[in-house]
């Protein structure tokens, strides 16, 4: 693509932590910068831009959580749990990312399979199933 510029000018300087409840390090996990406000989550974390809203992975259910990731007038506690979908590989998830409008999430797990999921902001619909194979080895 063509070459672009970003200007970027420090407007405040402040210190913030960001990292997960339980998790054992503050590793990032994932970061964006929305209209001048800096969204980030731990590393077992993917952001859902749209609805500023994040999934959490790799847990024992093998499956992901929905939480609230910034306060607004609909969500306000950051980190709250707004629903749960387990059993979604046979282990644990190692993995997830989610598409850029929050319709999509691909999930890997440690048994070499790399889920499709379609979310429609409740339920999550298996739409494909990859498997991988121990030739990379």
């Amino acid at each position: 693509g063509a070459p672009h510029r970003v200007y970027v000018r420090v407007g405040a300087i402040d210190t913030c932590k960001v990292g997960m409840a339980g998790q054992v390090d503050s590793s990032v996990g994932d970061l964006f910068l929305v209209k001048g406000q800096l969204i980030g989550v731990g590393r077992t974390c993917s952001l859902i831009l749209p609805s500023k809203k994040y999934y959490r992975f790799g847990g024992p259910n093998n499956g992901v959580s929905v939480h609230v990731a910034v306060a607004s007038a609909r969500h306000r506690e950051v980190n709250k749990v707004l629903s749960i979908h387990d059993g979604m590989h046979r282990g644990p998830i190692s993995v997830a990312r989610a598409s850029l409008n929050g319709l999509w999430l691909l999930t890997g797990c440690i048994d070499s399979t790399v889920r499709v999921w379609k979310y429609n902001g409740q339920n999550m619909q298996l739409q494909a199933t990859i498997c991988g194979h121990d030739g990379g080895k």
